[in-house]
């Protein structure tokens, strides 16, 4: 809530050769709306799943019930301070704190994808798309 892009969906961040190197920028960058306004919340009822990652820290994935059926449905909000709880959660629900864990942080934001699994990190283009527009962005 009250967060800005500011490094939107298949734009390079800045001084960032991890993501020149991948091609694109695979999910949209959230800053703080201030130095107290670090939580985050379920853009959709869903269940909530966690998972590590060396560059994108800890994550949680949210399936939505919202996108039940579509072919991008899980949101991966990464880079969080510490593990999320698990398990079923309502929209609006919060779900974690901003973090900058994982080696592809810079600083403290929220990194938000919208992917095709919510096992695995996508491997191709066609497995992500801009949540943005999930979270009243565009």
């Amino acid at each position: 809530k009250g967060g800005r892009i500011t490094t939107p969906f298949g734009k390079y961040p800045n001084n960032s050769t991890y993501w020149r190197a991948f091609g694109r920028h695979t999910g949209a960058d959230f800053s703080r709306s201030s130095a107290s306004s670090t939580d985050l919340y379920a853009v959709s009822s869903g269940t909530i799943t966690y998972k590590w990652s060396g560059t994108l820290g800890h994550i949680a994935i949210l399936k939505a019930d919202s996108l039940a059926g579509k072919a991008h449905q899980y949101f991966w909000y990464c880079h969080l301070a510490s593990k999320p709880a698990t398990g079923r959660v309502a929209k609006g629900q919060r779900i974690g704190t901003m973090g900058a864990t994982g080696s592809g942080a810079n600083g403290v934001h929220l990194h938000l994808e919208l992917q095709k699994s919510g096992t695995r990190w996508g491997t191709a283009w066609s497995d992500f798309a801009n949540p943005a527009p999930y979270v009243g962005q565009g």
